[in-house]
């Protein structure tokens, strides 16, 4: 599923969640916002998630893709859920 921004901001990121985001790929509010992505989890063989994927959608702005921290080739970024401030998913 495609997330759209106020979707992503008030369902799936809960505040304190969507800003440190902004902070680990280096955008500001209004660029999280215009970011299409899918997410998914990685999880280890008793389950528990230990990262998140985020697969940036082919319709974002190339703009924002190239500042962000940690982009892979492939339009994804793998962010470890303790970065976000979480213990688990």
């Amino acid at each position: 599923m495609i997330y759209n921004a106020e979707y992503r901001r008030k369902e799936i990121f809960q505040p304190h969640i969507f800003e440190r985001l902004c902070k680990i790929l280096n955008v500001s509010d209004d660029e999280l916002y215009q970011l299409s992505f899918r997410i998914s989890e990685n999880r280890d063989k008793n389950g528990f998630a230990y990262s998140i994927i985020l697969f940036f959608d082919s319709n974002t702005p190339s703009s924002i893709l190239n500042k962000i921290k940690g982009i892979q080739k492939d339009d994804l970024v793998v962010i470890p859920i303790n970065e976000l401030g979480l213990t688990r998913i």
